[in-house]
Parts: C-alpha cells; structure tokens; sequence
C-alpha cells in the first residue's frame, strides 16, 4: 500500500485512525510497517461490525414494546371475560 492510499484510508476513516492513535504500541507498529495498516483495518472492520451487531439492538425498547403488549393482551382478556360474564347473565335471565 502506498503512502498515498494509506493517507487516504485514515482520512476516509476518522474512527479507524482514533483507533490507531489510542494505543501506543498500534502508532509504533505502524510507523515500523506502514503495510500493516491494511491488515489492521480489516481487524477494526471486524470488531467494528461486531459491535454494531449488538448495538443496533434496544433492549429497553423491546422490553417496553413487549409491557406494551402485555397490557394489551390483558385489557383483551378483561374485555371478552366481561363479554362473557354478559352473555352468561342473559342466558340466566331468559
């Protein structure tokens, strides 16, 4: 990879660059090797996606989704055990 090609990678990826620049040992290793680069921005895209796999779930938004649902279901059921309690008194009545 060329130097070029590298400058445009870290300016096209702002996040992989912090990345780099937040160990030490990341920045020596790529001024040694400036051919690692490539291969170390394969192993962020791969954590990174990894990340964003559990990220991109709310958690607390599919809990209230699902006590949303509940109390749905329960004003239902409340709804057709009074229909129910209805019909029974006017089969009593007749």
């Amino acid at each position: 990879m060329v130097k070029k090609d590298r400058k445009k990678l870290l300016r096209d990826h702002p996040e992989f660059s912090a990345w780099i620049q937040q160990h030490p040992d990341r920045v020596k290793t790529v001024r040694r090797n400036p051919a690692s680069i490539q291969q170390m921005f394969s192993e962020w895209q791969t954590a990174n996606q990894r990340k964003r796999l559990f990220t991109s779930f709310d958690f607390g938004q599919l809990a209230s989704k699902a006590r949303r649902i509940s109390e749905v279901l329960e004003n239902m059921n409340a709804v057709m055990g009074m229909m129910a309690e209805v019909e029974a008194a006017k089969k009593q009545n007749n």
